[in-house]
């Protein structure tokens, strides 16, 4: 799991109360939402946790949210591994972290989207952050 993210030299817990992500406006600017739905707080249709596997948007949980692919603007992020370690990597050149924006009622929230591991990340974790590369000013 994506458990925090480093935008700018700060760093962004997951575990952080109210905690927001940098997201890339289609202008290029860069706006904050709140980030997922923390494991302590309870919600009718927002879903816990940081991220969304890409096979789950098509549930129906999800497409009443309906999700919006965005670009988050991360320069680092961290996996907590199999064994609970810490690990940090940083995002390739000319690559851009995908996230999903998520709407109920007016209130947005994005969540990280991740897809499969590498059969050389899966020994890491099974699902990992989804990148999209190539030309950063495309949604």
């Amino acid at each position: 799991m994506c458990s925090a993210i480093e935008y700018q030299g700060r760093q962004i817990w997951f575990r952080e109360p109210k905690v927001k992500l940098p997201v890339v406006r289609r202008d290029g600017t860069v706006g904050w939402c709140r980030w997922g739905l923390g494991f302590e707080e309870s919600h009718v249709y927002f879903h816990n946790g940081p991220s969304v596997g890409e096979h789950q948007l098509q549930e129906p949980g999800w497409q009443q949210l309906q999700p919006k692919p965005v670009r988050l603007a991360v320069d680092r992020y961290m996996i907590t591994d199999r064994q609970g370690k810490a690990q940090w990597f940083d995002i390739e050149p000319r690559s851009a972290m995908r996230g999903v924006l998520t709407t109920w009622q007016g209130e947005l929230r994005v969540y990280i989207l991740t897809e499969r591991a590498s059969t050389s990340r899966q020994l890491i974790r099974s699902q990992w952050p989804k990148f999209r590369t190539a030309m950063l000013e495309e949604a």
